[in-house]
C-alpha cells in the first residue's frame, strides 16, 4: 500500500463534500452504504456530509431523526498504518442529544465498514467502535470496543483530536496527549475520514481535516521491540543484537553471520516492563546489566559465543535512587 497525505481546512462550501473527488460521502454518486445500519438502535442510514460554509464541515441531516452518524472517507490508496487530526469548530455544544465528533480509520470507501474513534462534544466520554456493515441491523451493526466516561474526554472548539493506527493498535489523542490505546485487529486496510453523531439538534462540526498513511509492518518485527545494543560477543567472529521488549519487559539476544541473521535466538528472561538494560556499546565477554526501577534488583547475564552462560544475581540496590555504573569487561 502507498503511502498517502491529505490535509484541507474546508475553503469552499459543498454539499455534498467531495474536494475535487478526494472525499466520498452517502449521497455521493456511485456511492451504496446501504449496508450500513448506526444509530443507537443501529437501525439508521448513514446521513451525508457537507462543508456548510467555508471552515465548517457538519452533518447535513444533524438534527434529522431518520438518519444515523454522518461519515467522509478519503478515496485513493492508503496505507494501512494511518493517522487523522480533526479541529473542533467554533460553535459552542448544547445539551440535546449526543453530539460526537468522529474520526474513522481502514474504512472501505465502497462499504463505509471500519474504525470509528469519536469524542464526545457535549458529554465527556470517548467511544472507539466498528462499523460492521453487510445489513446487519440492531446490536450487530456495529461492535464497540471502548467506551470510557471522565473529565479528561472533554474537548471545546480549537482542540485537535487525533487517532492513529499501526498494526493493531490504535492509539488516541487529544491536543497531543494520548487519552486511549487499544489492540484490535478486524479491519486490515481502508482510508482515513471523519464523521459526527447521529445525536444533537442544534450544529456542531469541524474546522479541518488532516490524514496520512504509510504501508503497512512489512517486515513483520513487533514495534514493541526495541534494539538496546549491537556488538559481537565471545571471540568475535558473530555480531550480536541484544533487544528488549517494552510491553512486557522480555530479553533476547540473535547472532548474525556474515550480516544475515542465523535463526532463532536466546531467551534472556522477562524482569517485566520495569525492568530496564544498560550495557556499553562494545563490550565483548558479557551483555546484560539490569536493573529494575521497581524493585532496585541488579543482574549481569555472562555471554560466551553469543549464547547466555549464566546469570549473576547482583542482589538488591540500596534503593531505587542507585543506578549501575558499568565497565566493558568485567571478568577475562
Amino acid at each position: 500500500m502507498a503511502s498517502n497525505s491529505y490535509s484541507t481546512n474546508f475553503p469552499v462550501a459543498q454539499n455534498p463534500i467531495s474536494e475535487n473527488g478526494q472525499f466520498v460521502t452517502s449521497t455521493s454518486p456511485g456511492v451504496d452504504w446501504s449496508g450500513l445500519q448506526l444509530g443507537g438502535g443501529g437501525n439508521l442510514p448513514v446521513a451525508p456530509v457537507e462543508i456548510a460554509a467555508p471552515g465548517q464541515a457538519e452533518s447535513v441531516d444533524y438534527a434529522n431523526p431518520n438518519y444515523g452518524d454522518a461519515l467522509a472517507v478519503l478515496t485513493g490508496d492508503w496505507g494501512a498504518d494511518q493517522s487523522a487530526s480533526i479541529t473542533v469548530g467554533d460553535i459552542p455544544p448544547t445539551s440535546a442529544g449526543y453530539e460526537e465528533v468522529e474520526i474513522h480509520l481502514r474504512t472501505d470507501p465502497t462499504t463505509g465498514t471500519g474504525y470509528e474513534v469519536a469524542w464526545a462534544y457535549n458529554h465527556d466520554y470517548l467511544l472507539i467502535a466498528t462499523w460492521n456493515g453487510g445489513g446487519v441491523v440492531g446490536t450487530g451493526a456495529y461492535t464497540t470496543l471502548l467506551e470510557d466516561h471522565g473529565p479528561q474526554y472533554a474537548i471545546e472548539p480549537g482542540d485537535t483530536l487525533t487517532a492513529s493506527i499501526q498494526d493493531d493498535r490504535i492509539t488516541v489523542y487529544t491536543d497531543g496527549v494520548q487519552v486511549a490505546q487499544i489492540t484490535d485487529s478486524t479491519f486490515s486496510s481502508g482510508n482515513p475520514g471523519f464523521g459526527f453523531n447521529e445525536g444533537g439538534t442544534d450544529e456542531y462540526g469541524i474546522s479541518s481535516f488532516s490524514a496520512s498513511s504509510s504501508g503497512s509492518n512489512s517486515s513483520g518485527i513487533d514495534p514493541d521491540w526495541i534494539i538496546e545494543d549491537t556488538t559481537s560477543y565471545g571471540d568475535g567472529s558473530n555480531g550480536n543484537i541484544l533487544g528488549q521488549n517494552s510491553s512486557t519487559g522480555q530479553i533476547i539476544t540473535s547472532s548474525m553471520t556474515a550480516g544475515e541473521n542465523t535463526p532463532g535466538y536466546t531467551d534472556l528472561g522477562t524482569p517485566g516492563p520495569q525492568g530496564y538494560i544498560q550495557t556499553p556499546n562494545g563490550s565483548s565477554d558479557f551483555t546484560g546489566y539490569g536493573a529494575n526501577t521497581s524493585s532496585s534488583e541488579l543482574a549481569v547475564w555472562n555471554m560466551q559465543g553469543g549464547n547466555a552462560a549464566s546469570t549473576v544475581d547482583l542482589g538488591t540496590a540500596p534503593g531505587i535512587q542507585w543506578d549501575m555504573m558499568v565497565t566493558p569487561t568485567v571478568s577475562g
